[in-house]
């Protein structure tokens, strides 16, 4: 199965905003600060449907999905929020308003950002070409961009922290 890069866009937006917003519509409905095992849930919530929306195909191209996979994802933040807490599994209406909020916001904000996406990146790339391009001289002398040492991350992490030293040369 070929996986396209808009889909891992969408599974990656999907499971974060659903965590993020979770997090928020349920701190602003008055859940409170979570734990550090209900945030260990959320972020297995959001793993796990990030997972899906990636890999099945029928989320990676249906636009109605989008509010389907928020809904899910909220409802199952919702649980991990208030099992990870030790809380009762109490719906209040302020709750149930938020996290229909963040729903609705999260799924058109995703929306327009599949939309908006593919032209942003084809500005870039535009951008990109015209910025590495030779600029030419008068005269029609091409000039070239200057060499650039290109070092490892190895190299430039460990040059400062530990010396790169071989064993003492004998004799």
């Amino acid at each position: 199965m070929h996986v396209t890069d808009s889909a891992r866009v969408r599974g990656g937006a999907v499971g974060a905003t659903t965590a993020a917003l979770a997090v928020a519509a349920h701190g602003a409905a008055g859940g409170g600060v979570p734990t550090e095992s209900s945030i260990l849930l959320l972020v297995g919530v959001a793993v796990v449907l990030a997972s899906v929306v990636t890999a099945v195909p029928v989320f990676q191209r249906r636009v109605a999905a989008v509010p389907v996979l928020l809904a899910v994802g909220q409802v199952t933040a919702h649980l991990a929020l208030t099992v990870g807490a030790g809380h009762h599994l109490t719906v209040a209406p302020a709750m149930l308003a938020a996290h229909g909020i963040a729903i609705t916001l999260c799924g058109l904000l995703i929306v327009a950002a599949e939309r908006v996406g593919p032209a942003a990146a084809a500005a870039v790339r535009s951008v990109v070409a015209v910025l590495l391009t030779p600029v030419r001289a008068v005269g029609g002398v091409a000039v070239a961009p200057a060499p650039v040492a290109v070092r490892s991350l190895a190299t430039v992490l460990c040059r400062t922290c530990a010396p790169r030293r071989g064993p003492p040369v004998l004799g």
